[in-house]
């Protein structure tokens, strides 16, 4: 498993598995989102705000 890593790690580098991390992040937060239909309209969009906004934003 490791050595499977460390490939990954040497092919993408550390900016592209910075962004992987990134991508595996919205993922699971659409699906928390999705098996949580519950959540208010206001919950929802203050959450997905918050994944997608600019991350080289200071705010």
């Amino acid at each position: 498993m490791l050595v499977v890593l460390t490939e990954i790690f040497e092919v993408l580098g550390s900016v592209g598995l910075c962004y992987f991390g990134w991508l595996a992040l919205k993922l699971v937060v659409t699906i928390l989102i999705c098996r949580h239909p519950e959540l208010s309209e206001n919950k929802v969009k203050y959450i997905t705000n918050m994944i997608a906004k600019d991350k080289h934003q200071s705010n």
